[in-house]
């Protein structure tokens, strides 16, 4: 899986290899310890990595995307002279081979030149263009330029670039099972005819998932493109020529933005060179019954899940990331050539919609299905990430499936059972980590005194799982025992490069014991066993989670997937891990999100009229409930049926009914949460019938947040079976909830639909601010079997007050208008104003070890990468930490654009209370009532070059005191549920500049929410 993450062009080494995931810079991350006490603010598409310039300041040139205000080749239907519509009216793509596609392309690049021409912009600088779904580019511009730009005519957005970074995975907490990569055998749909597109770092198109048996069908008529970009041997001369076949049909290679500000990567070309590109693609539709081999170990066939559809790559990403100025181009370009679906495991923070989402919705508006991975940023809630929070994407979430690789050590004539796919060691000294001054083999840090052969017992946590083995290695070590920090972590099957077996807590503990008790040492050994059955399926604690950061009224994730130590294909010549091996076994939602992918092939080679609602839909209301977990936070509708005979009632193919979504509802949502990307008349003034709200789009889920009165959402259903469906509803009541659905019984006829509605009304003494799990499953009734049809999750938020995170004042008055959730009484209270102070200090580049990115540990301040401030904190209403780039003093020849800094808060006791980790230096932390403690803030150098960084950071404490000069001027001293209130705030704005307040609601039963005030 990728996240986002800057890569800055400040003298860090692009040469130092990349472990496999991308991690983006979230937004503030509170532990328990934290309270938020805003709104999760969106992370903006702040610039990625930059290009070497000697320009300075505001003269620095980065990418930029330029959405337009023009209509696309999908949508052009005339009206420039000269040049034909493109629209069909037959719901097909049009050809971009044709001659009318041709012109209106050039119509539209003369218009893309005219724009940056306009504000002294060589066009050359534009490095992407998109036409066929939407319309815009990416270019290299200052700030000045991008800021003209967004007062130009036509122009509906300028976002600056930002890069979905590889990164090492910090913990990757992955699942306890093993499944081979689809291994579907059963009779029935394969994929035939379908094109699967696969947006990520290429492909390895030699390797045997990928081969033309000769039996498939021949390449689609609607398949539109020669691109076969392999055999770039000017640059690599190891990169041989590829002739596309009828397996792998085209490979583009669009990293231009990369290429441009990072440079090449190991191929030219559409070539893999991490092996995440090809894990996707052969999970996805990979061949069928591929025998694979893991470190000489046979471990028997896998097939994708549709191993007769095609496939197309599109190489957008470099071993530091993929722009999202070139994933927005993969997207384009692969509806323009014809794939059916897409697999996008690229994930970003949840932020609204970008240039990216648009695009993807523009490819589901012509029928193009998505699957997206949710994230690895689990199990904490708010994390799937975007474009996952979209509801026109299917969003995937990670489950096991129930078998393992087993392996065995023996320690000192004891025998415990762990997992690995790793090669055996003979008997070895074993000694632990923590005795050599390295208990988690961090590759940073020397082995003292030095290896000498040994079996090193280290605990998982700081660096990805590989690079500890590897440390090993490069120091002098035989092999690894690797054990979980905790019980609830679960087992993984890295292939390491060493003997290596992962252990539970439990049995880590015990070795640990053994080895201290020793006198003289103590020796172990370690041997595979193979595939075996293992616990019950589940969601690993790694899958990220609900509910929607962006829109609590669309429930993510929305399936789950096998995603837990999945053996699938590899490239043999990775930037890291174990070259000259075709095959791993890899763990993520990534991995989650190529299975789903292939059942949409498979859905759509069944139904070929179906829209991508409908197959997402048949997806959801089938899947299994009972496998992974209670809430739908974490593992959404339930586990997707791979098989024709995996569930008891309908399957995937024979859904019964759908919940289908016109492509303008999705725009009508759009007019509700971010405007800007809709044009023309879509949205009606006023709110009127253009305008759809999150919780009222039809999805075969429902997801209501912040409920204070009686609220009801509607569902359409269509029946899609060849019969008439009598149909009964059973409700499965959330917890201080009643759900009433009318009608309760429905009759419908094949191919017509039915509207009802769901009403919940929070109950007397229900629990507030947490959310409540229920459903609704329509079942065959009347004599028909009572077979269940269609299952809904069901998520409610009920609360006792309806308020906002933040207001901002002007002149001394400020208002907070909010809703009540019961019936008593109602009182306020104010802290604050106080003021700002501001603490001056500098931060260098932190430095980093070979194989891995910048990751803050506090040991960073050793070497000048972190510095730390400590923090007294005594009887506060509230904390804020905050950095942005106004607070840097840039050295000559930077741009603020090129500096990250980062925020980590630390309590006494060494334990992370928050953190705050934007891309770019955007930084705040926010703590309601903190407990009394001396904090130690560091800011970490994540991205700051060869000079120190001086920096202003601020903070505010608000002392639980009520006598500020914060005042309330109205408020109700009583709440009655469903109604609305407004509260007048003043104070001396002459008093306190840059100010901050706290507004504390309290009812019967305590503290109901709080509001901070920001003074000018």
């Amino acid at each position: 899986m990728y996240r986002t993450r800057r890569y800055p062009s400040l003298g860090i080494d692009k040469s130092v290899p990349q472990e496999s995931s991308v991690k983006l810079k979230s937004n503030v991350i509170l532990t328990a310890l934290a309270v938020v006490v805003a709104a999760l603010l969106p992370v903006p598409l702040t610039t990625g990595a930059l290009q070497e310039t000697t320009s300075s300041g505001d003269d620095s040139r980065v990418s930029y995307i330029v959405l337009q205000d023009a209509e696309p080749v999908l949508e052009y239907d005339g009206g420039v002279e000269g040049v034909d519509a493109t629209a069909t009216e037959n719901g097909t793509r049009p050809d971009p081979r044709s001659d009318a596609v041709k012109e209106y392309r050039g119509h539209l690049k003369e218009v893309q030149n005219k724009a940056v021409s306009s504000v002294g912009v060589d066009p050359k600088q534009i490095l992407n263009r998109y036409h066929y779904t939407l319309v815009g580019f990416s270019a290299l511009l200052t700030e000045a330029e991008a800021a003209e730009l967004r007062r130009h005519d036509g122009v509906l957005a300028v976002q600056q670039d930002v890069l979905y970074e590889l990164t090492s995975q910090e913990e990757p907490d992955e699942g306890p099972t093993t499944t081979t990569a689809g291994n579907r055998e059963t009779a029935g749909p394969a994929g035939d005819g379908v094109v699967v597109g696969v947006i990520d770092t290429g492909i390895w198109p030699e390797h045997p998932s990928f081969a033309d048996n000769g039996n498939l069908e021949e390449v689609p008529e609607t398949w539109r493109s020669n691109a076969c970009a392999f055999g770039a041997s000017d640059y690599n001369p190891d990169d041989t020529d590829f002739e596309c076949n009828n397996k792998l049909i085209g490979a583009r290679n669009l990293r231009a933005t990369y290429t441009d500000l990072l440079g090449a990567e190991i191929y030219g070309s559409a070539r893999d060179y991490t092996g995440h590109g090809t894990q996707t693609a052969a999970i996805a539709a990979g061949n069928r019954s591929v025998p694979t081999t893991v470190l000489d170990e046979e471990l028997g066939p896998i097939s994708g899940v549709a191993p007769r559809a095609h496939i197309a790559a599109y190489s957008a990403c470099g071993s530091l990331g993929c722009y999202a100025s070139d994933v927005t181009a993969a997207v384009d370009r692969a509806v323009a050539d014809g794939v059916d679906v897409i697999n996008y495991s690229i994930v970003g923070g949840a932020a609204p919609t970008s240039a990216v989402g648009l695009a993807l919705l523009k490819a589901v508006s012509v029928g193009v299905s998505v699957a997206t991975a949710a994230g690895n940023d689990g199990p904490g809630a708010n994390t799937v990430g975007s474009p996952g929070t979209e509801p026109w994407v299917t969003t995937v979430a990670a489950n096991t499936q129930g078998r393992s690789f087993a392996a065995a050590v023996t320690v000192d004539g004891e025998r415990f059972v762990g997992a690995s796919v790793a090669a055996g060691a003979e008997e070895l000294r074993v000694v632990d980590g923590a005795d050599r001054g390295n208990p988690r083999c961090d590759p940073s840090i020397d082995f003292e005194p030095s290896l000498e052969g040994e079996i090193v017992l280290c605990s998982r946590g700081a660096v990805q799982l590989t690079a500890k083995s590897r440390a090993i290695s490069e120091q002098g070590g035989g092999g690894m025992i690797l054990f979980n920090q905790s019980k609830s972590q679960a087992l993984v099957t890295d292939s390491h490069s060493i003997p290596t077996i992962n252990v539970d807590f439990e049995t880590g503990t015990a070795i640990k014991k053994l080895i201290a008790s020793a006198e003289g040492g103590v020796s172990a050994s370690i041997e595979r066993l193979g595939p075996r059955p293992d616990s019950e399926p589940s969601v690993p604690t790694f899958s990220s989670r609900g509910p929607n950061a962006v829109e609590g009224g669309i429930l993510k994730p929305d399936v789950s997937a096998p995603g837990s130590n999945v053996l699938t294909a590899t490239t043999p010549t990775p930037i890291a891990g174990q070259s000259e091996e075709l095959f791993q076994t890899v763990s993520g939602t990534s991995m989650s999100s190529a299975h789903v992918v292939g059942l949409m092939a498979l859905l759509i080679e069944t139904h070929p009229d179906w829209s991508p609602a409908a197959v997402k839909s048949a997806l959801m209301t089938t899947s299994d409930q009972t496998k992974g977990s209670d809430s739908p936070f974490a593992g959404g509708a339930g586990a997707v049926a791979l098989d024709h005979d995996e569930t008891d009632g309908s399957t995937p193919f024979e859904p019964s009914v759908v919940f289908d979504v016109d492509p303008a509802d999705y725009m009508g949502y759009l007019c509700e949460t971010a405007a800007w990307v809709v044009t023309g008349d879509t949205c009606a003034e006023g709110g009127g019938d253009g305008l759809i709200t999150p919780s009222d789009l039809n999805q075969p889920s429902i997801a209501i947040e912040r409920v204070t009165a009686p609220t009801s959402v509607t569902r359409t259903v269509t029946n899609v079976s060849n019969e008439t469906l009598r149909l009964s509803v059973e409700i499965a009541t959330p917890e201080g909830v009643d759900v009433e659905v009318s009608p309760t019984d429905i009759s419908l006829p094949a191919g017509e639909s039915a509207t009802f509605e769901v009403t919940v009304t929070v109950e007397d003494g229900a629990e507030t601010d947490t959310w409540s799990n229920g459903s609704i499953t329509w079942v065959r009734g009347d004599g028909q079997d009572g077979e269940a049809v269609a299952h809904i999750p069901v998520m409610i938020q009920p609360v006792a007050l309806e308020s906002p995170a933040t207001v901002t004042g002007e002149d001394g008055v400020a208002t907070a208008d909010i809703s009540f959730g019961y019936d008593g009484a109602f009182d306020v209270t104010t802290f604050g104003l106080a003021a700002p102070t501001t603490t001056s200090d500098t931060v260098g580049q932190d430095e980093t070890p070979e194989g891995t990115s910048p990751r803050f540990r506090r040991s960073d301040r050793r070497h000048g990468g972190a510095t730390a401030h400590e923090i007294e904190v005594t009887d506060a209403a509230h904390l804020r930490l905050s950095l942005n780039k106004g607070d840097l003093t840039l050295p000559e020849g930077i741009s603020e654009h090129e500096v990250d800094l980062d925020l980590y808060l630390y309590d006494s006791e060494g334990k992370q209370v928050a953190r705050s980790t934007v891309a770019g230096t955007d930084e705040m932390i926010d703590i309601s009532f903190p407990k009394d403690d001396t904090y130690t803030l560091y800011v970490h150098g994540w991205a700051v070059g060869d000079e120190e960084m001086e920096y202003a950071l601020r903070g505010w404490v608000v002392p639980a005191e009520t006598d500020g000069s914060l005042e309330i001027a109205e408020a109700p001293t009583s709440a009655s549920t469903g109604d609305d209130a407004t509260i007048q705030l003043e104070w001396d704005a002459d008093d306190i500049d840059n100010g901050l307040g706290v507004v504390v609601y309290e009812g019967p039963d305590g503290r109901l929410g709080v509001t901070l005030v920001e003074t000018p």
